[in-house]
């Protein structure tokens, strides 16, 4: 950001002022302002700067803690999510040893047999002889097909991982965690963001991650990002951003980075009631419609419809509605 580039200037006058603490560093800022300006010869105006300056930064503040929490919260949940599921597929394995394992022919009859000295069983049908039976397979297949062309499962914050970073996101903001070497400096990042690009990375290094953004995004110019250390020995580059538009779900960060099926978005009931009756009537009617599809089901728009061609139909019984489709 730009105001880090006096960063080293105010480090060293800040080691000036260790025994006088936050208190007498203030007091010498005003100090060269009151001596060195006409800063106080307005004294209601320059008080109503400071205390917009003093809001903004408590605020700035606020929201870094925030992003920091949800972050650390994240990592957390999800070691702990990889070692559960590294015990169960421990547990499964073991089990697996353990199990006697009959194949079956057309017959019924036993055809192959291993015993582990196990008392379970599992048992594997005989091989499909029939196409049709192949072409339901391959039906299957596509369907996988489809839901991955639709983008990951989301993570716990509702958002993804890139190449070299992972995200999450509400629907207000994005948050967005770029792993760094240990020993980074704020003065070693070069970072740019607009209303609709990104650029993060290293100052004389390919960046980590650059392109479009999949939709605008408020104040490109002033948004937070902080460094800090994290468990794995490296540091950690916060990025807090603020949509423009705080009604939909992203399914990236990056276009033509890895995408997420927003309709398996999970939003926490509790942030819903944090919204407006009207805002948060149009997002559990998105959620519903998501779910909807999702399901192969009528949204609610194409449910309305429906009534009201059967109410339609009920009215006129001598019509022949047989070929009439909805639109």
């Amino acid at each position: 950001m730009a105001e880090e580039r006096f960063d080293g200037l105010l480090l060293s006058i800040a080691r000036e002022h260790r025994e006088g603490g936050v208190d007498q560093l203030i007091s010498t800022f005003f100090s060269f302002l009151r001596r060195k300006t006409d800063f106080f010869s307005r004294p209601e105006q320059a008080k109503e700067a400071f205390d917009r300056v003093f809001k903004k930064q408590c605020e700035l503040a606020q929201r870094s803690n925030v992003a920091k929490k949800k972050a650390q919260q994240a990592r957390e949940k999800a070691a702990r999510l990889k070692a559960e599921k590294a015990k169960k597929a421990k547990a499964v394995k073991k089990t697996f040893e353990k199990a006697k394992i009959v194949e079956i022919d057309d017959e019924g009859n036993d055809i192959a047999q291993t015993d582990s000295n196990s008392t379970s069983a599992v048992t594997l049908p005989p091989a499909p002889k029939s196409g049709k039976k192949g072409a339901s397979d391959n039906s299957d297949s596509t369907d996988g097909d489809d839901e991955k062309d639709k983008g990951s499962k989301p993570n716990i914050g509702n958002g993804g991982d890139g190449p070299g970073y992972n995200w999450m996101q509400t629907l207000k903001e994005l948050t967005i965690n770029v792993q760094l070497p240990a020993g980074i400096k704020s003065r070693d990042v070069d970072f740019k963001c607009t209303n609709t690009k990104l650029k993060v990375g290293l100052k004389r290094q390919k960046p980590i991650m650059e392109g479009k953004l999949h939709k605008k995004v408020r104040g490109g110019d002033d948004v937070m990002w902080t460094i800090d250390d994290n468990s794995d020995g490296g540091r950690d580059l916060t990025i807090t951003i603020e949509k423009k538009n705080d009604m939909e779900w992203w399914n990236c960060i990056i276009e033509g980075h890895p995408k997420i099926n927003t309709q398996k978005v999970e939003p926490e009931n509790s942030k819903l009631d944090d919204l407006d009756r009207e805002t948060r009537q149009t997002v559990e009617k998105m959620m519903y419609d998501q779910r909807q599809k999702a399901l192969g089901l009528p949204t609610s728009e194409e449910s309305k419809k429906q009534d009201i061609l059967k109410k339609f139909m009920s009215q006129h019984p001598e019509m022949d509605f047989s070929k009439a489709k909805m639109c």
